[in-house]
């Protein structure tokens, strides 16, 4: 190896050492500074099938599969905790699953498309299942949504049907409250939160029905439409309307333009989503991709959605109440998904693109060890 080489590799462990190692460093204080993200490790889990959701927590991880409804949890080694069927009948089954969070002690929530809410205790035995007291009025929800969020006692889920709302329809979020706050010790459930003043969803237009969402850090909850490039900041005990509302400020965000009946996407675009959203101390960190527009898209006849994801440009940004706004951090194109997100001086951990997966990696589901540094001038 050149000499050059070998400088440039000490420069680059020396800076992910610095962000990662040292306490007093963080990229979120740091005003004005541009970062990068950069993969720094990996491991893989011998998990032979499609993988339809996914929970991580920093220390564990969760696959979920469909098709044999089971849930695989792996550690951070990517050796096999333990793998447990979902029970399809009798007092303890679910549903299709849509969505999974790890709580604080280790034990994982379920949603289910069936309006179920399970408890998992760390062994993976349910251990509690609250049922929504209304149907979903969505006909079909995306598997793996990020539209829960938990502290103690409480978890605050997107369930849209209560009184028979439906999302589709104009005026929804306007009209409606937005999540659904349930108690898990008495299984109240109750709706809280209403849309932004700021909100494009108060026009009286149709839009692209969007997905929503969730963290929680602390007392304050963060919510985001996925097709609107604004965060808004809530209080769990404080009211119904945002404390504050932080727009995006991309440079790009593709939007379809909204009309006066249901057309859909007259525009030919890819649309932008935000597809990741993390609360931590100090501020929280977006993950969106940019979309495309039309030009671009018609580039590609026929092209596969999952191929029209892989050409936008794929970014990070954090937020620092004390700094703003970061730079646009691109992920690297072999990242699927951001999957955890615990501060900017932590390890920040990603799903590989299964398109870049060799043929000898066939049957294993890679997981990126990534971490923030300082652009090189």
């Amino acid at each position: 190896m050149h000499t050059k080489e070998i400088t440039h590799l000490f420069i680059v462990f020396l800076s992910t050492f610095l962000v990662v190692s040292c306490s007093s460093y963080s990229p979120v204080d740091e005003p004005n500074a541009g970062w990068e993200l950069i993969k720094i490790d990996s491991f893989s889990v011998d998990f032979g099938k499609e993988v339809h959701g996914v929970a991580f927590n920093g220390q564990k991880g969760v696959f979920y599969h469909f098709k044999d409804v089971s849930l695989t949890e792996f550690d951070t080694t990517g050796n096999i905790l333990r793998t447990t069927l979902i029970e399809e009948e009798g007092p303890n089954a679910l549903g299709y699953i849509v969505g999974m969070l790890y709580r604080p002690d280790g034990s994982l929530l379920l949603q289910s498309l069936n309006g179920e809410i399970g408890l998992l205790d760390s062994t993976l035995t349910l251990s509690r299942k609250i049922l929504m007291p209304f149907q979903s009025t969505l006909p079909a929800m995306r598997s793996n949504v990020k539209s829960m969020a938990s502290k103690e006692n409480e978890v605050f889920v997107y369930f849209p049907g209560r009184n028979g709302a439906n999302p589709y329809e104009k005026n929804y979020f306007k009209n409606n409250y937005l999540l659904e706050r349930i108690n898990l010790r008495t299984e109240t459930i109750n709706p809280v939160y209403k849309l932004a003043i700021e909100s494009k969803f108060q026009e009286d237009t149709y839009h692209d029905t969007p997905y929503i969402l969730v963290s929680i850090f602390e007392e304050e909850l963060y919510f985001v439409l996925d097709n609107e490039p604004v965060i808004h900041i809530y209080q769990l005990e404080n009211g119904d309307f945002p404390l504050q509302s932080i727009p995006l400020e991309a440079k790009k965000f593709i939007q379809v333009t909204p009309n006066p009946i249901p057309l859909g996407n007259m525009d030919g675009v890819y649309p932008a989503v935000i597809d990741g959203l993390f609360g931590f101390d100090g501020g929280f960190a977006v993950t969106y991709g940019e979309g495309l527009e039309k030009e671009e898209v018609d580039r590609q006849p026929m092209a596969d959605p999952r191929l029209l994801k892989s050409l936008q440009r794929n970014l990070l940004k954090f937020f620092s109440h004390k700094n703003g706004w970061s730079n646009e951090i691109e992920i690297p194109q072999e990242v699927s998904e951001i999957i955890h997100f615990k501060s900017t001086d932590s390890y920040i951990y990603g799903l590989k693109n299964t398109a870049y997966q060799r043929s000898d990696g066939a049957g294993q589901v890679t997981v990126y060890k990534l971490a923030l540094i300082p652009k090189e001038s």
